[in-house]
């Protein structure tokens, strides 16, 4: 088992406090949340499977990545 940790950041490169994150996987694997720290940061321990998406949401703007594996390090900045 592996990790996917990442920080989630405003257009202008401020971390977001407060962001909600979702991690969603093939075949409904994953389905977990998370909500980022003070820092802008998340983590989703544990982790099996291959390939992930993750997406952020804060107020009306959103990130998301795709084909994320565990073991990555994301920063994901958001838009409106």
């Amino acid at each position: 088992t592996s990790a996917i940790r990442g920080l989630v950041v405003a257009g202008d490169g401020t971390p977001v406090a407060g962001a909600n994150v979702s991690l969603d996987g093939r075949m409904g694997r994953g389905g977990r949340t998370a909500v980022t720290g003070a820092d802008g940061r998340f983590a989703f321990e544990d982790i099996e499977g291959f390939f992930f998406t993750v997406k952020a949401e804060y107020e009306t703007a959103r990130a998301s990545a795709n084909r994320v594996r565990p073991g990555d390090d994301l920063t994901l900045t958001l838009a409106e």
